[in-house]
């Protein structure tokens, strides 16, 4: 059964949409691209959602600011399409172009607390 926080989500051209499940809390959407989001990953332990559409950039955010916090500028040069999460939220495995990259999570979320502690 899925902790009482969880959320669902989905995403509609550049819109993210998120919900409880239970009916709890309301309806947020979000804008969190420029262009047409292709896949979503979310990871289990956490709010982090992480997106990829057509420009081939991955985008994580912190839902529950709701904020972006880290950008990987276009590892893929055209559409990312998938996004996983593998090893309990440690790796993000991303697809596209016949290319296939791998990702620490971890590091995502270091340097967005590093660049949170820089900025203020």
């Amino acid at each position: 059964m899925a902790p009482d926080n969880s959320k669902v989500y989905a995403a509609i051209g550049n819109k993210l949409i998120s919900f409880s499940p239970d009916g709890n809390t309301s309806i947020q959407v979000m804008d969190v691209a420029r262009d047409v989001i292709l896949s979503i990953a979310v990871t289990k332990s956490s709010n982090i959602v992480f997106v990829a559409g057509l420009v081939g950039t991955i985008r994580a955010y912190d839902m529950t600011v709701p904020t972006l916090i880290h950008r990987i500028v276009k590892p893929h040069r055209r559409q990312v399409k998938a996004l996983a999460l593998a090893n309990e939220d440690r790796i993000l495995i991303s697809a596209g172009d016949k290319i296939i990259c791998v990702w620490s999570v971890l590091e995502v979320e270091t340097e967005s607390k590093q660049d949170e502690n820089e900025s203020n």
